[in-house]
């Protein structure tokens, strides 16, 4: 149930301070070593199906995916689906991922700011009803020579139905386990995009 969230985790970001009803799970910095950083970035919101056709999943050991990662949608509309399995002790279950991700430019403090969100309506219940999308804040600060860096803010949205306890709370860690190879899918597509 937590392979999902995992790359929506990828994909979300939300700003800071809009963050009451969310869970923060990550922040992470990449350099853009482009010296036209600025179209580089341009260029990779425009495709972000081929970061998450880069993204591979994270799981723990108690998770197996069942359905492979599928990434449909258009380039700058994609849509990733993915199914699992979670065994703890005797206890399996098979969740549906399905992320509808977006990415816009919003105003905001840095040079450039963007949100990056991941829709999971249409998931199965057990995610919607713990997180109904991942939002990540990107914060793009450019540098003289024309490179830059992208601070990424990441959080899990509370469904209305949130509630604290275990499977929010293995959910929680199987969406963490996720920050890394989203911030090597968007490095890829970075360096692809130079």
């Amino acid at each position: 149930m937590k392979a999902f969230f995992v790359f929506l985790s990828l994909i979300s970001f939300v700003s800071v301070s809009a963050h009451a009803e969310s869970t923060f799970l990550a922040q992470k910095t990449i350099p853009v070593n482009s010296t036209k950083s600025n179209e580089v970035i341009d260029r990779t919101l425009a495709d972000m199906k081929m970061v998450f056709q880069k993204f591979d999943l994270a799981l723990d050991s108690q998770t197996k995916i069942v359905k492979e990662k599928e990434v449909t949608g258009s380039a700058s509309r994609p849509i990733m689906t993915v199914s699992v399995r979670k065994c703890i002790a005797f206890i399996c279950e098979t969740m549906d991922l399905e992320a509808a991700v977006d990415a816009r430019e919003v105003s905001g403090k840095c040079n450039r700011d963007f949100v990056i969100t991941a829709n999971l309506a249409r998931s199965s219940d057990k995610i919607r009803e713990i997180y109904d999308r991942l939002e990540v804040n990107v914060c793009y600060k450019a540098s003289a020579d024309g490179k830059g860096s992208l601070l990424l803010v990441g959080y899990a949205h509370h469904a209305p139905t949130y509630n604290d306890g275990f499977i929010q709370n293995e959910i929680f860690k199987l969406l963490q386990l996720q920050v890394t190879p989203l911030v090597k899918a968007v490095q890829e597509t970075l360096k692809a995009k130079d």
